[in-house]
């Protein structure tokens, strides 16, 4: 980690260990919007980190702060603030104030933008948009008609239909209805080499992946501690050998976790690649199902209870998994790869 890293590491912890309170949690799974979190979030500059066009360290430092967001189940859209920033600056685009999101979050469901006498026309559906009724902007990836090509485009929320929506862990999911919405000429950005939807796809599967790392380093650290404490048949349940195999289970689940998507964000091929995010995000995937399992074992009834903060995680890792492609998804995108490079390359692709 650099020291960039450990600084945003260390600010991070402090200011979501603070602010992201049981209460605030709660209430925006109720649709409160936790506007003073955020307000410290913009104030900490945690919005802007540096581009990683930039800096060669860029990518991996941004990540730092995604891990924060799931190992402290912080419910305000900064991945998507930070992603959507991204997209404008690379498109060219000015940067703009108040919460962002990014649309669409699946493949294959882009908008259409079309030319409508000196203007644009943008017209379509975007499901699961993260935070879409809190946002002040939406950046749109949409496909450019008769041209084969795809644009960025910032739209005022204001400017749209938003049907509420939510994922199993109650953040806002919304779908928006882009109803032939008019698109000045100066709002039409295009990205200088890659596919804006790949590219999309890709920044928010590493970004969930990190999430995802971060919520399952705090399940085991809890589950650590929990053992620890609670007795049963007059001892720690730490002490019994079917919990001991599942903390150890569990641990190297994280591990393997947390080392895929490390290596995915010092890489130095994303986001230009499927490669490496694809084998951290279905690793990631994967080992999220297992740990929410084992961690609602080792809590018994207790981690089923709503005031105990474990269901905030574990339920963000079933609704993250499948965001931005799903484990099946990213491990055909692997496997074809590993096909296209011919049996000879295998060895070196697997060490």
């Amino acid at each position: 980690m650099s020291d960039v890293g450990r600084l945003l590491q260390d600010m991070t912890d402090r200011l979501f260990g603070e602010a992201c309170t049981p209460a605030v949690r709660a209430g925006a799974e109720h649709g409160v919007w936790p506007e003073q979190l955020w307000d410290q979030v913009v104030e900490a500059g945690l919005t802007t980190p540096a581009n990683p066009a930039e800096s060669g360290d860029a990518l991996a430092d941004a990540m730092v702060i995604m891990r924060s967001i799931g190992r402290h189940a912080a419910p305000v859209p900064l991945a998507e603030a930070i992603l959507g920033g991204w997209l404008l600056a690379w498109a060219g685009l000015p940067s703009h104030d108040g919460p962002l999101t990014i649309a669409p979050t699946r493949r294959l469901a882009l908008p259409v933008l079309s030319r409508v006498g000196a203007g644009w026309s943008l017209r379509g559906r975007a499901r699961e948009v993260p935070w879409a009724r809190h946002a002040a902007v939406v950046v749109v990836t949409a496909a450019v008609a008769d041209d084969a090509g795809q644009a960025i485009v910032p739209l005022p929320m204001a400017d749209v239909a938003a049907v509420p929506s939510a994922n199993v862990a109650g953040e806002p999911r919304d779908h928006i209805v882009f109803d032939d919405v008019p698109v000045a000429a100066s709002q039409i950005g295009q990205l200088p080499e890659d596919n804006a939807e790949v590219l999309l796809t890709r920044l928010g599967a590493l970004a969930r992946s990190h999430q995802m790392a971060g919520a399952m380093e705090w399940i085991l650290e809890r589950c650590c501690e929990y053992a620890g404490e609670r007795q049963q048949f007059g001892k720690r349940i730490g002490g019994f050998q079917a919990v001991q195999q599942m903390m150890a289970e569990m641990a190297g689940e994280v591990s393997a976790a947390t080392a895929a998507a490390d290596a995915a964000a010092r890489s130095p091929e994303p986001p230009g690649d499927d490669w490496p995010i694809g084998l951290a995000k279905a690793r990631v995937g994967a080992a999220a199902g297992q740990v929410a399992t084992l961690a609602h074992q080792v809590h018994g009834a207790m981690g089923y209870s709503h005031e105990y903060p474990l269901h905030f995680r574990t339920r963000r890792l079933w609704a993250w998994r499948d965001e931005f492609g799903s484990e099946r998804l990213w491990q055909i995108s692997v496997g074809r790869r590993v096909a296209r490079r011919g049996g000879s390359l295998l060895w070196r692709d697997l060490t």
